[in-house]
């Protein structure tokens, strides 16, 4: 994920008029309750956390995802996201401490606090707040908040967001809504130029800790608590020491000696490089799902995309288990042919798991007409030509050789179903073809902590757009999860496009010198929720 770094922070029940926070899940959380404000006992607090990455740090914007500081920020460590998601996936407010959603979908109420400041010492007001949403809308282009059309103030803490559509859910669901909140009186002028911005102040959050100073001879970046910044009680450690190793090997090895309290991630590690913690007292594994798969798409032009019992002779004719053992080895599982992982949120388990069945696919070919016309041990179309099957890949840093060799490992299967097929380099297009396609089957690789993922992004597919139009324009939960079940039928059924494997993965944490924390599958122990949960165990 190194690169492209991707933001990783659903559920929002739709009641008949508006739905409040406690339904979604924040436990009993009071509104004012939060802030170190000295009711903590001393014997309460930690000193010190040390949080180790092989990620430099960088003194970043509030806006900006690159380096330890940013991905710490991202986490909702350092500084609050508008909305989070809870380890299913639900989508609660963080910043804000309560929320409803109007029935039609169309309206947001938003209630903030009033009792927090920028760590350059002025309050966070409601100008701040809709401030945000301008910006996000008017600035950035948020996609999600595009119909956004009026902010409602309602009282002192209080506004209503006012949608065109039904478009509420859609927006709580997308990116924006893991958003930081902005100070107005800092980024109002700086308009276009956010992301190169470096002016006075483009640091400054209003989360619980201020990030100090980065020290020039060890990089260490350190983190100090700022009182009454809280968002779900009070923060355990006084002081954070975010600290870059040099690779894996290193930063593992300095978990597993005590040196590093805790790990910040960049995706899951492998087994190969989790043996290095395997089995060591105070360690936990900490197994996860992954969000993240090898896929394939079939082309829309050619044979594949206009028969679909051709592309289920394909998915018959692979061998699953060796897919899985390629991809994940011991950690790989096959997939069913709902092609929506199972840490997304409304995964369907029902739908059946994909096994080769040579005889059904053979069965397939034969009713299509797609036989062996010349015997040369491969099949042709009813015409008598050729028919040859092209599969390439996406350029997929860091796993380009997986990628290639899964390639190989399909076009092998599918020859001993009689189906010839080459993997090939995409070619450009004929210049009087601009939109042709140059494949039958494409590998890629997508990326997805939480949510669904879009397959609309790389099939063109009319009903599946409609689909995932429906998913995003959802006006609650219960229709998501209706929406949801939709998307993965009309995948089981249309083969357009299918997952190679579900994948697990570790980020392993000690449970040796802290308890309390909570663990999120594809996050782990370092969370928003962790450094308000954590006790020292005392020895």
């Amino acid at each position: 994920m190194k690169g492209s770094l991707k933001r990783a922070l659903g559920m929002l029940l739709a009641a008949v008029l508006c739905l409040s926070l406690a339904s979604c899940g924040m436990g009993g959380y009071t509104p004012g309750s939060s802030g170190n404000n000295g009711s903590a006992k001393p014997a309460d607090r930690i000193e010190q956390l040390v949080i180790g990455t092989v990620l430099k740090a960088e003194n970043v914007s509030i806006l900006s995802g690159s380096g330890s500081v940013g991905a710490l920020n991202r986490n909702c460590i350092t500084d609050p996201a508008l909305f989070v998601r809870d380890r299913d996936g639900r989508v609660k407010g963080f910043f804000f401490q309560d929320y409803a959603v109007t029935a039609d979908g169309k309206e947001l109420r938003l209630v903030f606090p009033l009792d927090r400041k920028w760590h350059d010492g002025e309050p966070v007001t409601m100008d701040d707040v809709i401030f945000t949403f301008e910006w996000l809308r008017d600035v950035k282009k948020a996609e999600s908040l595009k119909t956004l059309t009026s902010i409602r103030k309602e009282s002192g803490n209080q506004i209503t967001l006012v949608f065109s559509g039904v478009d509420v859910y859609g927006f709580l669901r997308s990116d924006e809504a893991s958003a930081p909140i902005l100070p107005k009186h800092i980024w109002e002028n700086v308009g276009s130029s956010y992301e190169t911005f470096r002016g006075e102040g483009f640091n400054v959050g209003c989360g619980p800790y201020r990030l100090t100073g980065i020290d020039a001879a060890s990089g260490d970046a350190v983190f100090e608590v700022f009182p009454g910044n809280g968002y779900l009680g009070d923060v355990k450690a006084d002081k954070i020491i975010l600290r870059t190793y040099e690779d894996d090997t290193a930063l593992l090895k300095a978990l597993a000696e005590g040196e590093a309290d805790f790990i910040l991630y960049e995706g899951l590690l492998s087994g190969g490089q989790a043996d290095i913690i395997k089995d060591k007292d105070g360690i936990d594994p900490g197994r996860t799902e992954s969000g993240s798969f090898f896929y394939a798409v079939f082309g829309k032009e050619g044979p594949c995309g206009e028969l679909k019992d051709l592309r289920r002779a394909v998915v018959l004719s692979l061998d699953w288990e060796q897919i899985r053992k390629l991809i994940g080895g011991d950690l790989g599982a096959i997939p069913g042919g709902g092609a929506v992982p199972p840490s997304a949120s409304g995964y369907d388990e029902s739908i059946a798991k994909f096994a080769q069945n040579r005889t059904e696919a053979a069965k397939l070919l034969d009713g299509l007409g797609i036989a062996d016309a010349d015997e040369d041990g491969m099949r042709d179309m009813p015409d008598g030509t050729a028919l040859i099957l092209r599969i390439v890949s996406d350029d997929i840093p860091g796993m380009q050789e997986l990628a290639d060799s899964l390639g190989q490992r399909i076009a092998e299967d599918l020859r001993r179903s009689g189906i010839n097929a080459v993997c090939t380099k995409a070619e450009a297009p004929a210049q009087e073809q601009p939109e042709a396609e140059v494949f039958d089957i494409k590998i890629g690789r997508a990326e997805v902590p939480a949510g669904s993922w879009d397959w609309s992004s790389v099939i063109q597919s009319d009903a599946l757009v409609s689909a995932y139009d429906a998913l995003r324009r959802a006006s609650g939960e219960s229709r998501y999860l209706e929406e949801m079940k939709f998307l993965q039928k009309l995948m089981s059924e249309e083969l357009l496009g299918f997952a190679l494997c579900w994948e697990e993965g570790f980020l392993p944490y000690r449970t040796d010198a802290y308890k309390g924390f909570s663990f999120f599958p594809g996050v782990g122990a370092l969370n928003y929720e962790t450094l308000y949960k954590l006790k020292e165990i005392k020895k």
